[in-house]
């Protein structure tokens, strides 16, 4: 399924799907530009975007306000 289902005993049929990606080393904190993020961190925005249907726009890369990356 692809939406969240509405029903109780549809939802208790669920099973979980994983997927496994790979992590990055790098750390990611505070980077100010896309360049800056490694391969792996792209590989998961994609999934992200694939499996939501959603375009990734904006990433966190820290706890206050000011810390993100614009990546559309």
């Amino acid at each position: 399924i692809r939406d969240f289902p509405a029903s109780l005993k549809i939802l208790e049929k669920c099973r979980p799907v994983y997927k496994t990606l790979k992590g990055w080393d790098k750390n990611t904190f505070g980077l100010k530009d896309k360049s800056q993020l490694p391969e792996e961190a792209w590989e998961f925005i994609k999934t992200v975007e694939e499996e939501t249907g959603v375009p990734v726009v904006m990433l966190s890369t820290g706890p206050e306000r000011s810390e993100y990356i614009w990546l559309k």
